[in-house]
């Protein structure tokens, strides 16, 4: 199938959150963080379920020096930790799910580095659709 972008998100404390779907590479979520500490999540939903194995994403950092990044995608009733360490700035970092493929219907991104204050973007988070998943055929009328 290939990879597809969220379709939403939750309103929460980042800036331009829409800006991390958007499919541009020049356009960012933004937060101001406190050294050493984690931002809120940045929460992102999709409009139907998908068969997902894995994620990626595209983050920079005012001080990318030890930049982390905490990645979950929601399955099962639960969040599920795919990722969670330091990262190389404006490439893609692609991870594998653990439990390998799953119906996911939500993906969540937070950051966090060690030195003085300085913004954090999320330029684009997406993730692997390995097949429709059996609800997103019943909604294309695809199956019964």
């Amino acid at each position: 199938m290939g990879w597809v972008s969220p379709t939403g998100h939750t309103e929460g404390d980042w800036t331009n959150e829409a800006n991390a779907y958007d499919g541009s590479l020049t356009t960012a979520a933004t937060y101001t963080e406190i050294p050493g500490t984690w931002t809120p999540f940045l929460e992102f939903t999709l409009t139907d379920m998908i068969k997902c194995d894995s994620v990626r994403f595209f983050v920079n950092s005012g001080f990318p020096l030890g930049f982390e990044v905490d990645i979950d995608v929601y399955y099962g009733s639960a969040w599920h930790d795919v990722f969670e360490g330091v990262v190389s700035v404006m490439v893609w970092v692609e991870k594998d799910i653990p439990d390998e493929t799953q119906d996911v219907s939500k993906v969540r991104i937070r950051t966090r580095h060690g030195s003085s204050i300085h913004t954090d973007y999320v330029y684009e988070v997406e993730l692997y659709e390995t097949e429709l998943a059996i609800g997103s055929l019943v909604d294309k009328g695809l199956v019964t």
